[in-house]
């Protein structure tokens, strides 16, 4: 067992490093800045949030990132019902921060309640950005499905492989767009 989890970590690890969307290689060898380079061009899309909402987007995506590595950690642990529930709770469609990436109707009735944060984070972030962060909660949730179906079969290859693909939705949305102070 002790085997498995060093080859599971040393796997997920692997998959996450280097399973990156062609779109998101391509932007990252034409735009080297937005990866750390010395080239002080960033050619990624600017997005612009008032102040509160972007403290709040932020967190979002430090608190993302956090789930992603509690996954991982409980995956490569062989703990599969708990890397599902992380994915669930924290990532995906039913999490809380999947309501900020579906498309809103801003043409809603005056009558209708205030708009809450995640509502008016969705009408704030471009078209583009919106469907990569929703495309990473799908994710999520195949990855939970995939992380059960190894609590069954006890082999976490596709849970891995799930994992790596919400992963790859991060480094997509992050190599395409950035948060402007």
């Amino acid at each position: 067992m002790q085997s498995f989890r060093i080859s599971g970590a040393i796997v997920a690890i692997a998959i996450t490093l280097t399973a990156v969307p062609a779109g998101a290689q391509e932007h990252a060898m034409h735009h080297p800045a937005s990866h750390g380079a010395s080239d002080p061009v960033d050619a990624r899309t600017a997005v612009s949030f008032p102040a509160p909402m972007r403290t709040h987007f932020l967190g979002k995506m430090r608190n993302h990132l956090t789930a992603i590595s509690d996954a991982m950690t409980a995956l490569s642990a062989g703990e599969f019902e708990r890397a599902a529930g992380i994915a669930d709770t924290r990532l995906g469609m039913d999490s809380p921060g999947a309501a900020a990436c579906r498309d809103t109707d801003s043409s809603s009735p005056a009558s209708s309640p205030a708009p809450d944060m995640e509502q008016m984070m969705s009408q704030s972030m471009p078209a583009g950005m919106r469907a990569a962060g929703l495309a990473m909660h799908q994710a999520a949730s195949q990855f939970s499905a995939e992380a059960r179906a190894a609590a069954r079969s006890r082999d976490a290859g596709k849970a891995f492989a799930a994992l790596s693909k919400v992963t790859q939705q991060c480094v997509a949305c992050h190599s395409a767009y950035r948060v402007d102070p």
